[in-house]
């Protein structure tokens, strides 16, 4: 029987990867947004080496309805708006990347949305 390398004890089986749970930081709403998110996709969508990139996409739809309620009570300040407008544009970059927009899980072989758990149209759904 062979030993194993430090190497391949840190390595985790990709069968064993599911549904990561949120990490224990965050904050409740931003622990039931990962859940949420998490729970719309396939249950292998999001592997180890995406999780620093879905605290991303989870802290930065915090700060996004953050100056969106800020908003609310000051539409005219221009330099809020202007922050508001690039958080928004990173929140979309990350959701882009993370495969999580409808264009980025169009329906085919690679789709990776979980389509018992999506919102998405039910022709489309199996």
């Amino acid at each position: 029987m062979s030993r194993k390398s430090r190497a391949d004890l840190a390595v985790i089986p990709f069968a064993l990867i599911e549904r990561p749970a949120p990490p224990a930081d965050l904050l409740p709403a931003e622990a039931a947004l990962w859940k949420v998110t998490v729970k719309a996709m396939r249950p292998r969508h999001f592997t180890p080496e995406t999780h620093p990139l879905l605290r991303c996409y989870v802290h930065t739809t915090s700060m996004c309805e953050h100056f969106a309620a800020r908003l609310r009570e000051a539409p005219d300040d221009r330099k809020l708006l202007s922050v508001y407008d690039q958080t928004s544009r990173n929140l979309i970059a990350i959701a882009r990347a993370l495969r999580l927009t409808p264009r980025s899980n169009r329906l085919g072989k690679d789709d990776v949305r979980d389509a018992r758990r999506s919102n998405g149209s039910r022709a489309h759904q199996s």
